[in-house]
């Protein structure tokens, strides 16, 4: 690789998650990673990327620069589109993981319908409104995230207006 091309990559903007792994990884903040602190990660990357020091080291330093990690944000992007929504990780709130009737730990509409049956048959006409303002994703949903927020919601006059509830 030519300087004339090195010199042109190191002017491209930097992608945050390349900055925020390098500052990681920098733990004596000299704005340059040694092989010491690349070490701490190499056996988490498998032999792949953990060898890739030497590979990175475009200018032959023996040092990392901020520039010469540019070519992992591929891996962070794809890090990034594979990783579950965090809401999908966390588990139902107690109360409501009998209504989930297929176990995917997220309500459907249908379910909500028949929890609010069970509850009083009243409460079924009102749940499209619930389900609306409740799943504030809009994926046809509700997450664990979603129902605490609708359940905390639903405690007080104030809030229970909001809802239309009332």
């Amino acid at each position: 690789m030519s300087r004339m091309h090195l010199r042109a990559e190191t002017t491209k903007p930097k992608d945050q998650r390349v900055l925020r792994f390098f500052a990681y990884l920098d733990t004596d903040s000299n704005d340059r990673i040694d092989p010491k602190e690349w070490s701490q990660i190499s056996s988490l990357l498998g032999e792949g990327l953990g060898t890739g020091f030497l590979q990175l080291d475009a200018d032959f330093s023996g040092y990392l620069t901020v520039e010469e990690l540019q070519p992992l944000k591929p891996l962070f992007e794809n890090l990034e589109a594979s990783k579950p929504s965090v809401n999908h990780l966390r588990p139902l709130p107690e109360a409501t993981r009998s209504v989930d009737l297929n176990d995917d730990g997220l309500l459907a509409q249908s379910e909500l319908r028949r929890a609010l049956a069970r509850i009083h048959p009243s409460l079924v006409q009102h749940t499209a409104l619930i389900f609306e303002n409740a799943d504030q994703n809009s994926d046809g949903r509700l997450d664990a995230v979603e129902i605490k927020r609708a359940l905390a919601l639903g405690t007080g006059a104030r809030k229970a207006r909001k809802l239309r509830l009332r």
